[in-house]
């Protein structure tokens, strides 16, 4: 009998604790003792609930939880749980372990804010918007611990441990700025993380979500549903905050459903080429994850009729959709594409379309696209074109025309077609660009014209605006200047090529190079020359020769536009000209000769000022002819 007598004295112990505990725990519970208990440091955490009940120890029952949670880098986290249960080990807990072995909850809410301090903790690429900056490093948002604090020994971190947690009616989740609202569940989690940035994985995240109000009357594509089967892997913490997070996720994340604006969204590492797309439509979507990457089987296809899209220094909205895929043995496996049927075209920070067209594309092809922002390799490719596009008002254009031409769109309306290619920052493509019934100020003179501009850009530097011209053209037909008193006739044509330059694509444009000059007769020049107040002489008749040909060399330096030389020799006429355009002014020389009788001109802010029969040595000798044999 002595022998048992410990043993039925230790299990009396136990039957006491267990009829006891119930007693103290709820009156713990219902009392507010175990919430301020809990919540004895409100900066970090406070917990409260509506009712709560225990029956044997680790075991919980609890209606309208609310949990409250700011870290130490001021990022804060809410939950709320309409009832719910949880069963845990209490004695883990004295070497600061929680080890919560089964949970399940009904009617959650969960909120999550970043300190705007920190790094932002990016969500995958492709749902959510990719466009605000970095700010400071990890280091520099920390906080400072103050003298006396660091006098301190440091408290050992939390280790906590989570299985087979499940829950029902998720009616929202939101991140920051982005809300999701509906009814979803959690059917699975297993994870472990230690605290003060210490050990971290996921070893099982199943959820589902579908947005917005399901009912039999409402149709149910007015619902997004949202899953993923997610597990992270192993890491630090605090070796891996924000975008680094996502090299370890692996897994699947598909949603399809109606798709209603959440913010801008971007693909590409850190916004590149800007391209994006926002609007509200249907999407159809599954991204398929091995340590952050998209691989093979990745598929999405998003279309609308209220379709925006961003590429580069432009914005696009329409009838439209994206499509993109992850196919395996390809040079470049991820491809996607955004396709409008019907659009309008906006520049910069302008809000309205300043052209209107039909079938643009704009597409990504890339070797290995991954969730976070890391920079993309070099065999990444993308593109633009626009199929057909009419501008209605063709004084869009009057930014890029030099201060230094004189030229100034005043009415008319255009056609553009054509697009742009991007490997990194080289460049080249071709666009075209024609006017009809346009009308221009040149100078103190009137212009009348349909035009043809055709650039063939090549080796091209985006970030630095530059392009090499080759076959470059700019054709004006139906053309007429118009003076104060005279009107050249309405069918004059010519063409300037650009056989080799340069192109500096920026407000307003600079082209440099060497170029070839094809002309009906010079009455337009003879007239651009003349004073406006002047009729047309007999003079001019007779020196207005036909068919033209010629080059001249322009270079744009500080203010100026120079063209030199300007060398023409066509059916017995020769002129060898220099002429500096500056915003206001045309100044320059010139030699003019025909069947044997020559003259020489200067031209003075913008006069032409008689200098004598002859000259041509000594207008050569202030004009660069020797550059036309190079």
């Amino acid at each position: 009998m002595t022998k048992r007598y410990p043993k039925a004295r230790i299990l009396l112990i136990i039957l006491g604790i267990l009829l006891v505990y119930p007693v103290f725990g709820n009156i713990l519970l219902l009392s507010g003792g175990a919430e301020r208990l809990i919540s004895w440091k409100p900066e970090k955490l406070v917990m409260r609930w509506e009712s709560a009940w225990t029956l044997i120890p680790g075991q919980f029952w609890v209606d309208g939880l609310e949990l409250n949670s700011t870290t130490v880098r001021g990022n804060r986290f809410s939950l709320h749980v309409d009832s719910g249960s949880v069963s845990l080990s209490l004695l883990p807990t004295i070497n600061r372990t929680i080890n919560i072995k089964r949970a399940r909850g009904k009617g959650i809410e969960v909120f999550y804010a970043q300190n705007p301090k920190n790094k932002k903790l990016n969500l995958p690429a492709v749902l959510v918007d990719q466009t605000s900056t970095k700010t400071s490093s990890e280091s520099d948002s920390d906080p400072k611990p103050n003298a006396s604090a660091s006098l301190k020994p440091a408290k050992p971190p939390w280790d906590i441990r989570l299985s087979d947690i499940s829950a029902e009616n998720i009616r929202k989740v939101a991140f920051n700025e982005i809300a999701l609202e509906g009814s979803g569940t959690l059917d699975a989690l297993k994870m472990r993380f230690v605290t003060r940035g210490g050990l971290m994985e996921v070893n099982e995240l199943k959820v589902m979500m579908a947005v917005g109000k399901n009912s039999a009357s409402q149709d149910t594509n007015r619902v997004l549903e949202i899953s993923a089967d997610l597990s992270i892997g192993t890491n630090v913490i605090r070796e891996n905050r924000g975008k680094d997070m996502l090299n370890f996720w692996s897994g699947a994340i598909a949603a399809k459903g109606e798709f209603e604006e959440l913010g801008k969204i971007y693909f590409l590492p850190g916004g590149q080429y800007n391209f994006g797309i926002a609007g509200t439509g249907q999407v159809d979507a599954k991204l398929l994850l091995e340590k952050g990457e998209l691989i093979d089987g990745s598929h999405l296809l998003f279309q609308s009729d209220h379709f925006q899209t961003t590429f580069l220094d432009f914005t696009a909205s329409g009838s439209g959709k994206i499509q993109g895929s992850v196919e395996a043995g390809t040079a470049n496996p991820v491809h996607l594409e955004v396709l409008l049927d019907d659009f309008g075209l906006a520049h910069g920070i302008q809000s309205e379309a300043y052209l209107e067209g039909e079938n643009l594309t704009a597409s990504v092809s890339a070797p290995k696209l991954y969730l976070h922002h890391q920079a993309l390799e070099d065999k990444t490719e993308f593109s633009f074109n626009i199929g057909a596009g009419v501008i209605n008002d063709i004084t869009h254009y009057n930014s890029y025309l030099p201060g230094q031409s004189g030229l100034k769109f005043l009415s008319g309306t255009g056609r553009l077609h054509g697009g742009l290619s991007l490997k990194g920052d080289n460049a080249a493509g071709n666009i075209m660009l024609s006017g009809k019934d346009v009308t221009l100020s040149a100078r103190d003179r009137e212009l009348r014209t349909d035009f043809v501009l055709s650039a063939n850009l090549t080796e091209g530097d985006y970030e630095r605006k530059t392009y090499r011209l080759k076959n470059t053209s700019l054709k004006l037909k139906d053309t007429q200047l118009v003076t104060s008193q005279r009107k050249t006739e309405a069918n004059w044509w010519g063409e300037l090529v650009v056989s080799s330059g340069k192109l500096i694509w920026d407000q307003p444009m600079q082209i440099d190079g060497r170029m070839h000059l094809t002309m009906r007769d010079i009455e337009l020049l003879i007239a651009g020359f003349r004073d406006p107040a002047k009729k047309e002489s007999p003079l001019d008749k007779m020196l207005n020769v036909k068919d033209i040909h010629g080059e001249l060399i322009a270079e744009t330096a500080n203010d100026q536009i120079l063209l030199d030389p300007i060398f023409v020799e066509s059916k017995g006429l020769e002129v060898i000209s220099r002429v500096t355009l500056s915003p206001g002014s045309v100044n320059g020389v010139l030699f003019a000769k025909l069947r044997g009788l020559s003259a020489n001109v200067e031209i003075i802010d913008s006069k032409v000022k008689f200098r004598g029969l002859g000259g041509r040595q000594k207008v050569s000798q202030q004009v660069n002819l020797t550059a036309l044999k190079e």
